[in-house]
Formats: C-alpha cells, structure tokens, sequence
C-alpha cells in the first residue's frame, strides 16, 4: 500500500471518530429547555380539518370505485347482491365517521375505522368469491381483487 493511501485512510479515520464525537459533545453542552411551549389549539383544529376532509374523500372514492366494480361484475352477469349489501353497509358508517370527524373523537373515530376495516375485508372476499363463482375457480387475475378497495 501506497504511504498516500495510508495518510488519507488515517486522516479519514481521524474525520470519522471526530464526527461521532462532535453530536456527544454538543448533546452534553445543550441547555435542558423546561419551559412547555403552549400548544397552538388553532393549528390542531387546522390540521385536524384537513384530514377530516380528507378522510371523508377517501371513504367516498372507495365507495364510489367499489360500487362502479359492482356495476362491472353485475355487467358480466355475475350474483352482486351480497357484495350490494355490504357496500350499502359501508355507506351507512360514513355518518358514524362524520360525527366522530366532526366532534374530534378520537375513540369513535378508532370504532367507526375498526368496524370499516371489517366491512372492507368481508367485501374484498365476497368479491373474490363473486368472480370465482361467475368465471370459474381457474381464472387469472383474480388473486388481485383485493386492490379494488
């Protein structure tokens, strides 16, 4: 090995034990801050209205592309009622989720997502068994009906 490559690994080593011990150094030299800092209830309210709008968009456009999956399946004569009336179930949360939206509640916001996550799961199935029933068990391309919800 070349003396160059020694002095510039030994002078990296040097680079590398320094920029480790640089954070420890500061961590220790920092002032401890004890004062709470109040918390901005306008921006909380802000924030929790964007996702709020935004949760509610979600829930619809799920519908929506799932009833449009629906109208598919039934297009290609397929049995829908099940499938109809879980969705029909789905759509009668969004009220439970407005109000728990609205009220800033977490723990029925927590409930109304636990019992759509069940909703959703049951109807992913019955879609599955829907397809598998209207074109055979063989068909390609059904193991990916779980991505229309």
């Amino acid at each position: 090995m070349k003396l160059t490559t020694r002095i510039t690994m030994i002078l990296a080593a040097f680079c590398l034990v320094a920029l480790m011990a640089v954070p420890v150094t500061a961590a220790k030299e920092a002032p401890v801050n004890t004062v709470e800092k109040p918390v901005d209830t306008g921006l909380g309210k802000d924030l929790w209205d964007v996702y709020a709008e935004y949760r509610l968009q979600i829930f619809d456009l799920r519908v929506e592309g799932s009833g449009e999956a629906i109208g598919v399946l039934a297009e290609h004569g397929c049995d829908t009622d099940s499938l109809q009336a879980t969705l029909d179930s789905i759509s009668g949360q969004r009220d439970a989720l407005v109000k728990a939206l609205e009220n800033h509640d977490r723990k029925a916001l927590k409930q109304v997502n636990q019992d759509l996550m069940k909703l959703w799961k049951e109807f992913r199935q019955e879609a599955k068994e829907s397809i598998r029933e209207c074109s055979g068990a063989g068909v390609s391309g059904s193991a990916d009906i779980g991505d229309l919800s």
